[in-house]
């Protein structure tokens, strides 16, 4: 039994380190220049990719009127949008299909290959030769492994995509277009193997972008809608007034009348005899039955200051009071119901409905309607002039090709790459071969069961070694 004092059993020191080291050094030397050779090279052959930026702001607050195909006439069309919505909207442009498609064909599909003549001269050419060759040789077993994990999807019988499609395609995957937190930018990135094509395609890009969004703005056919709209209704406004105006004249002409005039001035006499009929009849009485109610409220103020309220004289005084108040009222009503009062009134009654079924009459009614339709026509109106006016604002706009967005910075040219990082894939290189080399050598150490050192044999005889022979050479 093998114990921790046992005097055979042999512990590591740095002695069996270093010659573990020197047995696998061949295995050691081969495993790092392999590891590091091929980051290195990696490194040189790998596909640089260069980054264009721009930016873009928006000002809101230009706002635009656009047609409604199911507009009536009397509908007012406007637009307004916030900002976040708006720069979603424009995002949406940016990064649509069409604009890519326009892209490429104004810059040519060839631009886009790899080695093109157009955009070749800012890598070596050795290396791009020899990077395009390595590329060509490998295309068929990354093509079959990726078969393997991913088949293809076959497309529709129906579509036939051309080469500035596919090349559209790949150029909205790597754009990118994104907001400026809480701000009114959008940020574009887009990255391609040469620095000049990614600033042209972003400069392009731009360039059909502001007219797209400008054309966007506008509606064809927009302004001579409102203008026709406006003018019919200005005339349907002349039109009414004129109508309403004779209308009047013909209501004037009919209360001016004799009959008129003669009911007017009956009703002016009857008020006038109502007023005197009311001044005259009886009113010493009710002077008077006023004059001993008010003594009467006097003299209980007067007794309240020397009585209790519920003291006989007090009691008596109100007692007195409530007399003189029902005589008094009892006199007016009987001074309003008097037979001369009743008839007078009841003949003003008869010549205010008289006058009144003239005001009444079919014309009044007429003149009535036409003044609610006329207030709605103008409000129909102005609407339709002002949508017009910001309509042919639009079109001067669209004309001279201004508009709400602005280049806050113009694409630019990074001649340092974003991908790949060489300095961090030299590091890992170096470090899986320094410890990849150190863990290859202890694992080959670990598989070799000879015994080639008297320490190993004592370990395993637990037996002292007298004495050995050296391997002798031939």
């Amino acid at each position: 039994m093998q114990t921790l004092n046992d005097p055979f059993i042999h512990q590591p020191t740095m002695r069996d380190f270093f010659l573990v080291l020197f047995k696998h050094k061949f295995k050691i030397i081969f495993f790092f220049l392999a590891v590091m050779g091929f980051a290195i090279t990696g490194s040189l052959l790998s596909q640089k990719i260069y980054q264009s930026e721009a930016k873009l702001f928006i000002n809101l607050g230009r706002e635009t009127v656009t047609q409604d195909s199911d507009a009536t006439p009397k509908q007012s069309i406007q637009v307004s949008q916030t900002l976040e919505n708006q720069i979603n909207s424009e995002i949406e442009i940016l990064t649509s299909q069409e604009l890519a498609q326009k892209v490429v064909a104004a810059i040519g599909a060839d631009a886009f290959r790899e080695g093109s003549p157009k955009y070749s001269s800012f890598e070596n050419p050795l290396i791009g030769t020899l990077r395009l060759k390595i590329n060509n040789l490998l295309e068929f077993p990354k093509n079959a492994v990726a078969h393997l994990l991913k088949p293809a999807a076959i497309p529709p019988a129906d579509t036939n995509p051309t080469e500035n499609d596919v090349i559209a395609g790949l150029l909205t995957q790597e754009l990118k277009a994104e907001v400026v937190k809480n701000s009114s930018i959008i940020k574009l990135h887009y990255e391609s193997h040469d620095p000049y094509l990614a600033r042209d395609v972003l400069d392009q890009l731009i360039n059909l972008y502001m007219d797209k969004h400008i054309k966007l703005l506008g509606s064809e056919g927009t302004y001579d809608f409102f203008k026709k709209e406006s003018e019919r209704l200005l005339q349907q406004l002349k039109a009414t007034e004129i109508k309403l105006a004779d209308l009047k004249n013909a209501a004037d002409s009919e209360l001016s009348s004799s009959t008129s005039m003669e009911l007017q001035k009956s009703l002016y006499d009857l008020k006038q005899k109502e007023v005197e009929h009311l001044s005259t009849f009886n009113e010493n009485s009710i002077v008077e039955l006023q004059r001993s109610l008010y003594n009467l409220k006097q003299k209980e103020q007067e007794l309240l200051s020397t009585f209790t309220e519920n003291s006989i004289p007090v009691k008596d005084i109100r007692r007195q009071i409530a007399i003189a108040e029902i005589n008094l009222q009892n006199h007016q009503t009987q001074l309003q119901n008097s037979i001369p009062v009743q008839d007078i009134r009841r003949q003003i009654a008869i010549v205010e409905s008289s006058l009144q079924n003239r005001q009444n009459s079919t014309l009044t009614l007429q003149i009535s309607q036409l003044e609610r339709e006329k207030e709605i026509i103008e409000e129909n109106y102005r609407k339709y002039a002002a949508s017009m006016e910001q309509t042919r604002i639009n079109q001067a706009l669209e004309e001279e090709k201004i508009s709400n967005i602005r280049v806050a910075q113009t694409p630019t040219v990074q001649v340092e790459p974003v991908r790949p990082n060489i300095g961090l894939i030299l590091f890992m290189g170096l470090f899986l071969a320094v410890f990849g080399s150190l863990g290859l050598a202890f694992f080959m150490e670990y598989m070799d069961n000879s015994l080639e050192r008297p320490e190993q044999i004592e370990g395993m005889l637990h037996l002292p070694i007298l004495g050995s022979i050296q391997k002798m050479v031939k």
